[in-house]
């Protein structure tokens, strides 16, 4: 027979419950912890106060599948390219940037790895498409994924979400957004690593520019916020909820031994 509590709920039940009850909770941890905005239409720079900001202008344009930036260090199993600015990134109508996937004829992920924490990272997402990912670490643990169709669904939603469109340089690629999105860690969250990918396919480009970092997080979120735009990582949460379901079955079964 199962013992039960004064409630009359089965130990089991109540467990699970519970479970339940901590996987939401973690959830909601997540994405109160890694918050995304996005900048007005035509801005192609951080602006957060405190910041290092590496711009790519004056690398050597090429191939290549290791780099040392003013923000990290980054490196891929495959290669990714840095470009002179033309329709699909470079900003402020010049430099250069970086890429993934079509301009560099490779589909491997490359990570970006910071010397120390972060709290903020930036970047200007010019060309954006729903094939480009983004995974954030916090040491070996997934933090969340940018959810990209996501959010180009929401900057349509905006009410000046066609001002996204097009090259603000004015080189054309009208089919396409450009914005500068803000990833801020709040509640003491922080990043070491950031992993971008093109989703295996070499059939469109991963384009950015303006990586921006700051240790410590800035005191308020600049920007419009797109709440939605991190999609927890599934084994964080089932972690958690394993977790707090043994917790909540020992209290089940002390209160049962206390009420028999």
């Amino acid at each position: 027979m199962i013992a039960r509590g004064s409630s009359g709920v089965s130990q089991r039940t109540m467990a699970a419950t519970f479970a339940l009850g901590c996987i939401v909770a973690a959830a909601t941890r997540a994405e109160a912890g890694l918050v995304v905005s996005v900048e007005a239409p035509g801005v192609m720079s951080s602006k957060v106060s405190g910041i290092t900001t590496e711009t790519f202008d004056g690398l050597p344009p090429g191939i290549a599948s290791s780099l040392d930036t003013a923000v990290g260090t980054l490196a891929s199993r495959g290669r990714f390219a840095i470009l002179n600015a033309d329709s699909y990134g470079g900003a402020d109508a010049g430099g250069e940037y970086i890429s993934l996937g079509a301009q560099s004829g490779s589909p491997a992920p490359m990570t970006l790895t910071f010397a120390s924490p972060q709290a903020y990272f930036g970047m200007w997402w010019s060309a954006a498409d729903a094939y480009n990912e983004i995974t954030f670490y916090s040491g070996q643990q997934a933090l969340g994924s940018f959810n990209s169709p996501f959010v180009l669904d929401a900057l349509n939603a905006l009410p000046d979400g066609r001002k996204y469109y097009g090259n603000p340089n004015g080189w054309g690629d009208a089919s396409e957004p450009f914005a500068y999105l803000n990833f801020f860690g709040t509640g003491g969250t922080t990043i070491t690593s950031v992993v971008f990918a093109n989703s295996g396919t070499t059939a469109t480009g991963f384009e950015s520019d303006n990586w921006s970092i700051a240790s410590v997080a800035p005191s308020t979120i600049r920007g419009t916020i797109i709440a939605g735009a991190i999609v927890p990582e599934p084994s964080s949460l089932v972690l958690a909820g394993v977790a707090c379901a043994a917790g909540g079955l020992a209290a089940v079964r002390w209160r049962s031994r206390r009420t028999r």
